[in-house]
């Protein structure tokens, strides 16, 4: 089994694709599953993840688009890997992300959940804003009551957590299904993130 799933669910996102898979396989650490959930596109999505032939890619094709939540937790129910990192399908991971955040993982078993530092980079992939989360637990913790301290396509996950805490939830508030992900996650150990700036998070 893979140490890693990369679980990535997609709606019509043929426009930046191309680059979000390119930076997946493209990663220092190899050992991982890359589990893409097609959540009912319409556009060429399927027929751009039909054409990769790296063994390590298991495409899931859901034939009515059920919404980014349910899609997700179709993925974590499929994942191979003891640990889930997050990507999005308009994104780009720097090469080293998985290594450092393996490392990281293994090295500290009682992180549950663990992030990054990011870029905003605009439609065009140029940087604009570059950003820094707290690093440590104990800051993390009581911060996080305040506001969201993790850029959702940079996170890495124990499987088995995510699972036991029912995974993502449709909220009537609206979308923050990732930042109460991490509340329920943050009551089953220690969270944290990497200072490195390790994901380029488009806003278009």
């Amino acid at each position: 089994m893979p140490t890693t799933t990369v679980l990535m669910a997609v709606h019509n996102a043929a426009p930046f694709l191309e680059d979000a898979v390119a930076s997946v396989f493209n990663q220092t650490f190899v050992d991982f599953e890359f589990l893409v959930v097609d959540d009912g596109s319409t556009d060429n999505t399927g027929a751009m993840l039909a054409q990769l032939t790296d063994p390590r890619l298991r495409v899931i094709s859901l034939v009515n688009n059920v919404g980014l939540v349910a899609a997700l937790n179709v993925g974590i129910e499929e994942a191979r890997g003891d640990l889930i990192a997050r990507m999005d399908g308009d994104d780009v991971c720097e090469p080293r992300r998985l290594e450092l955040q393996v490392e990281f993982m293994q090295a500290h078993p009682e992180v549950v959940l663990l992030g990054t530092g990011f870029v905003w980079i605009d439609a065009g992939g140029h940087v604009f804003e570059r950003v820094r989360f707290p690093t440590e637990d104990s800051v993390l913790q009581p911060q996080l009551l305040n506001g969201n301290q993790f850029c959702h396509p940079s996170v890495m996950l124990r499987t088995d957590i995510v699972r036991r805490v029912g995974g993502y939830r449709s909220l009537a508030g609206g979308p923050a299904q990732d930042y109460d992900l991490w509340l329920r996650m943050a009551e089953q150990g220690k969270i944290a993130n990497l200072a490195q700036m390790l994901v380029r998070y488009r806003m278009h």
